[in-house]
């Protein structure tokens, strides 16, 4: 016999032997049980009626007091957001660069940098890269000598990855 708990979501072969079971199981038929997987296989919540909610509109919404809500800190939003930022390639870095006029702005701050090992290591990194990541080091540090906020750079990188 299958059951269905809207607690946590999930059906229970009742045949089987668990170790736990939520209190509110309730037997479903084949046909519901279908409908069921349907819904949940569509981003929907089960509500404890049997109705169900629209579909989950994004991966991190949780089904919260009747609501789709994201519940990550902002810091996780912005981890996240960073992990969708692809790598550039050089032509796009130094586009949305030039786009943005930084390009010899960044190429003069790079030339100030007084520790010569730093400043050869962001000279190399500048102009022998073909790739650029969001969360590199160099990138992040070529970021901190222009004064760009986590939000602009997110923006611009945004950018680049259409150029």
């Amino acid at each position: 016999m299958i059951q269905f708990s809207t607690k946590t979501q999930q059906f229970y072969d009742t045949s089987l032997d668990y170790t736990d079971l939520p209190d509110d199981l309730v037997a479903i038929d084949e046909q519901q049980h279908k409908y069921f997987l349907d819904a949940l296989n569509e981003g929907r919540y089960i509500l404890d009626d049997f109705s169900f909610s629209p579909p989950r509109p994004h991966f991190y919404m949780t089904w919260v007091e009747g609501e789709w809500r994201d519940t990550r800190s902002d810091q996780q939003k912005q981890d996240d957001q960073k992990k969708c930022l692809l790598p550039l390639t050089r032509r796009q870095f130094k586009l949305v660069l030039l786009q943005y006029q930084l390009l010899e702005k960044i190429e003069q701050l790079i030339d100030q940098i007084t520790d010569k090992t730093l400043k050869f290591k962001m000279e190399i990194e500048y102009q022998e890269s073909t790739t650029f990541e969001r969360n590199s080091e160099s990138v992040s540090y070529m970021c901190q000598l222009l004064q760009l906020s986590d939000d602009q750079i997110d923006t611009m990188w945004q950018e680049a990855m259409n150029l």
